[in-house]
């Protein structure tokens, strides 16, 4: 039985070894692509989906699977053509003149770390800064907490792989409370996006 258990730890140490060797970066990236989702939480008794660009640059860690990531760009929430606001008005519906598109500007640090060739996990945190013409109807703070997770591939092209296609899906969240029926609190969603990638 030990001796299983040690061939076990044997095999488990050289298929992470090789993961190690196999699934890194060997240089940084920076890439630039379009989001589009479902709103969820509070956002969603306002907005109907979410998109918005993305801009990242990715640094790699020396030898390693993990990459530093630093994220930016522009998220908006499209508007329903009727609204509601539960916590005040229950079973009230509104018909919608006067929403816009909620628009904010994004800016995290993050950690992406490869799993399997080119599967990868990312966790970022920063602030999201609302950027409307009148902040105060769409939110209670102008920058607020903001956290994304995400599951990914990147797509590798050419000898070099220096030019390259990221896929994920992820879920981020603009934390806040609600107190108005133009404030019903965080701003959620579920999205897609694709980037193009290059190697710098």
């Amino acid at each position: 039985m030990k001796k299983h258990l040690l061939v076990l730890a044997i095999l488990t140490a050289m298929a992470f070894n090789c993961l190690a060797q196999t699934n890194y970066n060997d240089h940084s990236r920076i890439s630039f692509g379009f989001i589009y989702g479902a709103t969820v939480g509070p956002a969603s008794n306002n907005y109907t989906y979410a998109s918005g660009f993305l801009a990242k640059y990715e640094l790699p860690v020396k030898s390693s699977a993990l990459s530093l990531t630093l994220t930016s760009g522009y998220s908006f929430f499209v508007p329903q053509t009727r609204y509601t606001d539960p916590a005040h008005a229950p079973g009230v519906v509104y018909d919608n003149f006067d929403y816009a598109h909620a628009a904010f500007v994004p800016v995290e640090l993050g950690a992406r770390f490869y799993l399997v060739k080119k599967l990868y996990i990312e966790g970022n945190v920063g602030a999201s800064f609302n950027v409307n013409s009148h902040p105060q109807y769409y939110t209670n703070k102008t920058v607020a907490l903001l956290v994304s997770p995400n599951l990914g591939y990147a797509f590798r092209f050419g000898p070099s792989g220096k030019v390259g296609l990221d896929l994920n899906l992820g879920y981020e969240d603009r934390f806040e409370s609600a107190t108005t029926a133009y404030r019903q609190g965080s701003y959620g969603r579920i999205a897609l996006s694709a980037a193009l990638s290059f190697g710098l």
